[in-house]
């Protein structure tokens, strides 16, 4: 619980749908929703802290999730992988080479193809939360393996209120 990764609680999330048609911002924005409101409530107790979300126009939140032709090549993200890259950027206070804590956040999805989005975003916020070994083998149960296609897209239906 003490490897809450991030120095705030209330987070900016900006979603660039890039050449989407404009009726696919809707749906994109509301799986997007689902998966900030899952984080929200925090069914599973996975957090150590209350965290909340909104949606903002500013592309530098902390949170930005970037769709096809808004993709970006970075660094770690080089533009070819097939589903999503999510990229933290944070600071490496005792130099050991590893971020002690988070500042942002950058999912992309170069696929139109992909329809699991809600599923890509609540997976990839999971592993900025905590950095702890067991990280991995400890997230809450819709974003453990396995997955198949079917449950990543239907994930969120449970936790609707």
């Amino acid at each position: 619980g003490e490897d809450y990764n991030w120095n705030i609680t209330d987070f900016n999330v900006y979603i660039d749908y890039g050449e989407f048609y404009k009726d696919t911002h809707n749906r994109i924005k509301r799986q997007v929703e689902y998966a900030l409101r899952y984080w929200e409530t925090d069914p599973h107790n996975y957090l150590s802290r209350q965290v909340s979300f909104e949606l903002s126009d500013n592309p530098n939140s902390e949170i930005t999730i970037k769709f096809v032709d808004a993709y970006t090549p970075t660094k770690n993200c080089k533009g070819d992988e097939e589903y999503y890259c999510a990229e933290f950027t944070g600071n490496d206070y005792d130099g050991d080479g590893v971020y002690d804590q988070y500042y942002q956040l950058n999912i992309q999805i170069p696929s139109k193809k992909v329809e699991h989005y809600s599923w890509l975003v609540g997976y990839s916020i999971a592993h900025t939360f905590r950095v702890d070994s067991n990280a991995d083998r400890d997230l809450p149960p819709p974003f453990r393996k396995p997955y198949t296609e079917s449950e990543r897209s239907n994930w969120w239906k449970k936790y609707q209120y």
